[in-house]
């Protein structure tokens, strides 16, 4: 059975049939980060549609990509991937590749109910682990949590509330060394617009 993500880790969406086209997510990361690693995201989003790549929409300048193309083995899209910006930019930049139900997931399994999401949108962030995590002792991590945090970790999905700020959360920083995988985070307001341009061409 194909793999349907890659550097996410997360459980494989149903097999679509062969020619059909699927919505995946590409999440990019250390891009564009204090003006180094530099990758502007409309030509990127030319490089990628030459490429083979359909429907290829960018948001913000952090690395976020929402794309179609009938492949349904995601190493086999983040390999095309990673070639084409290594080949256009020069850059290789660490790629999370995994379908749409996937973002989906997490979205829907948001666990702080009482949150309001529009003045969260910063401050909520979703991390997307590689695998399953190689220790699921949080005690280590909950020691890190600034008394206004909250973390939860669901499976290969990790959501973390920093009401002061995600570079100023100690448990951001040491999430992947003390669960044991790669990871990259967005925040809220980045995961529901990808969802939303997902939306447009549905």
């Amino acid at each position: 059975m194909p793999d349907e993500t890659v550097q996410s880790g997360v459980t494989p969406a149903p097999s679509h049939s062969p020619g059909e086209q699927a919505t995946w997510i590409a999440l990019l990361r250390g891009i564009n980060v204090k003006g180094t690693r530099n990758l502007p995201m409309a030509a990127l989003a030319q490089v990628l549609a030459a490429s083979g790549l359909t429907s290829v929409k960018t948001y913000i300048q952090t690395g976020n990509i929402v794309f179609r193309h009938p492949e349904s083995d995601a190493s086999r899209l983040s390999a095309l991937v990673t070639r084409a910006i290594g080949d256009h930019f020069g850059l290789e930049p660490a790629i999370f590749v995994f379908r749409h139900s996937v973002l989906r997931r997490a979205i829907l399994g948001m666990p702080f109910a009482d949150l309001d999401h529009q003045d969260s949108g910063a401050t909520l962030h979703i991390f997307f682990l590689d695998g399953a995590p190689q220790s699921t002792d949080l005690s280590r991590l909950k020691r890190l949590l600034a008394p206004d945090e909250r973390f939860h970790l669901g499976g290969d999905i990790a959501y973390l509330h920093a009401p002061s700020g995600f570079g100023r959360s100690r448990i951001a920083g040491a999430l992947e060394r003390i669960l044991g995988v790669n990871a990259t985070a967005r925040n809220w307001r980045t995961i529901t617009a990808l969802d939303a341009l997902v939306s447009v061409d549905e």
